[in-house]
């Protein structure tokens, strides 16, 4: 008969950690504390600070010795240190104004694209990239404004339901506010009315579905709340000066260069 596994079965043993040691304590320390800066860097949504940083991290094999003894493969490191980044960063910025839906499902589509990347994928470093950027984008974006309570109750209820059908009066019944008073206090705070702020946020969510290339164009309209597909590019250009495809091309280039 099967033995019942318990979580006795996987306790460390009291000096354990020393077999599990493989890097230096100098090294553990600077990591540490590199680690430390890159949240600082993503809580104020500083992608060249947090670019800068990782580009400058020790190279040496002493550095990462700790992932090599997970496994031998360097793309399995690779995959590694890429999943261990998006949760990283996930749960930082969980400590901002970002909407907890929007970061659940950037997570979970880098969650997929991480275990399904290629090898020549993860070592271009562009996955990685991706990952800091958008984390860093989204709090430029949703996370650093402060608002008063009833802009923040009006603000957050936009959030949740970014990619959901959203009218003026169904904000304003499930704000208890007025319609008047939803696109008052949304003016004076965000210098723009109700339907131009969803208007602004879905397209910065636009954008960072069609910086990660996953879905087609059309795709992108539907998820970020858009039925109509010419009024989605048309409010697109409108915002960005150029089409969602032209958007695209142009990071697409960016990246590669």
């Amino acid at each position: 008969m099967r033995k019942k596994l318990s979580s006795a079965d996987f306790t460390p043993q009291p000096n354990s950690w020393k077999e599990n040691l493989f890097i230096s304590e100098s090294a553990i320390i600077a990591r540490y504390m590199a680690e430390k800066k890159l949240v600082r860097f993503v809580l104020s949504g500083d992608y060249d600070g947090a670019r800068a940083l990782l580009d400058n991290l020790p190279q040496s094999q002493e550095y990462y010795r700790d992932f090599a003894a997970r496994s031998a493969n360097d793309v399995e490191q690779q995959r590694q240190l890429a999943l261990i980044m998006n949760s990283g960063l996930r749960m930082t910025v969980l400590s901002t104004n970002v909407p907890v839906t929007i970061i659940h499902g950037i997570a979970t589509y880098f969650g997929r694209t991480i275990n399904t990347a290629t090898a020549e994928t993860l070592r271009s470093g562009a996955l990685m990239d991706a990952i800091l950027r958008t984390y860093c984008g989204m709090v430029q974006e949703f996370g650093r404004k402060t608002y008063s309570p009833a802009a923040e109750r009006i603000v957050s209820y936009i959030f949740s339901n970014l990619t959901e059908g959203l009218s003026l009066q169904q904000i304003a019944e499930q704000s208890n506010y007025s319609s008047v008073y939803v696109n008052r206090i949304l003016k004076r705070e965000t210098g723009c009315s109700a339907i131009q702020f969803i208007k602004q946020k879905r397209i910065v969510l636009a954008k960072a579905m069609l910086y990660l290339d996953d879905m087609s164009v059309e795709e992108v309209s539907v998820a970020v709340g858009f039925n109509n597909f010419s009024y989605f590019c048309r409010v697109f250009r409108q915002v960005e000066g150029m089409s969602p495809t032209e958007y695209r091309e142009k990071m697409t280039q960016e990246r590669a260069g």
